[in-house]
């Protein structure tokens, strides 16, 4: 299954409208079996982001 994730923290550079925003972010978009295993995959990418969390959309 394809999960579209994105990540909870603040944008920590430029005027960027999606810094605060996550609706408006990039999407990481990962190949998975379960919304847990994207989960765990995006916290290996971005491990100083773990305790804002994470986002996790099942994506067609």
């Amino acid at each position: 299954m394809l999960y579209r994730c994105t990540r909870n923290a603040p944008y920590q550079w430029g005027n960027n409208p999606s810094r605060n925003n996550p609706k408006g972010r990039q999407g990481h978009y990962i190949q998975a079996d379960f919304e847990q295993e994207a989960l765990k995959l995006m916290a290996q990418r971005f491990p100083e982001e773990t305790t804002q969390g994470f986002t996790v959309e099942t994506w067609q």
